[in-house]
């Protein structure tokens, strides 16, 4: 689900891809700083100094570390009120090796979950 007033729905209506990437734990902060600023407001990975990969068949960034992401073609959209629910088609996918130790679980307001692990906040 996402907001229709976020950019990154914009973005993506736009270009017809999207790439859903997959926090690692050690990217905790830097998904807490990006979700603190808009992309209306900056370039987030020239303001928090992401490093990042290409997509091979998607134009799109994918910060460095991540644990695992897909890149997508737009199959649909369906609108609801304020939010959109995007369907894609996976045209590629990686994932790092032990992708589910490592992935960051981020459950609401600065409640986030490690694999075999308590909540950390």
């Amino acid at each position: 689900m996402l907001f229709r007033s976020h950019k990154t729905y914009e973005d993506l209506k736009a270009t017809g891809e999207f790439i859903i990437a997959l926090p690692s734990f050690s990217q905790k902060g830097m998904a807490e700083a990006c979700g603190s600023v808009s992309g209306r407001e900056a370039d987030k990975y020239e303001k928090f100094s992401i490093s990042s990969l290409k997509g091979e068949k998607v134009d799109a960034l994918i910060p460095e570390g991540s644990a695992g992401w897909v890149e997508c073609r737009v199959s649909g959209i369906s609108v609801e009120g304020t939010s959109a629910v995007v369907y894609g088609d996976a045209l590629a996918a990686k994932a790092a090796k032990d992708f589910w130790t490592l992935r960051l679980h981020y459950v609401t307001e600065g409640i986030w979950f490690k694999a075999g692990e308590e909540r950390i906040r």
